[in-house]
């Protein structure tokens, strides 16, 4: 026997310049059927803005990430999943960043069984956080 009714859930990240309308039209073009019902569930925000690179908070977390992290590249990155979105109201300049070296035996454990990283990784962060706000106060 067929079921008589379907429900799908469909969880989509925003990019930015992206709005919840134009991912509904999106979709509404796709399905291309007009019977069945397409909506919003609960309370959904808009995508974040994106955070300047040309703006003194840049400057200063750049800074910082090559203080603590010497070896690494400091550019923007596409970032989601993040609490942004309830910070934006307060500044324009809100950045996704985790000052923590993932190992590759790490990667498996990220949000799962087990979840830790190593005690150097956590001592670096806490350096981080320290010359952060050390950087910001000058």
């Amino acid at each position: 026997m067929l079921a008589s009714r379907a429900r799908a859930v469909v969880n989509f990240r925003l990019y930015p310049g992206d709005d919840i309308a134009a991912v509904l039209s999106h979709v509404r073009r796709i399905v291309d059927d007009p019977t069945l019902e397409i909506r919003v569930i609960g309370d959904r925000a808009e995508a974040s803005p994106i955070s300047s690179t040309d703006s003194r908070a840049w400057a200063v977390l750049g800074r910082t990430i090559r203080q603590i992290f010497p070896e690494a590249l400091v550019a923007p990155y596409l970032g989601y999943g993040s609490d942004a979105e309830h910070f934006t109201a307060l500044s324009p300049n809100v950045y996704r960043f985790l000052p923590v070296v993932v190992r590759p035996e790490d990667l498996d454990r990220v949000h799962g069984t087990n979840e830790r990283i190593a005690v150097e990784a956590y001592l670096r962060a806490v350096r981080f956080y320290v010359q952060f706000i050390q950087n910001t106060a000058g």
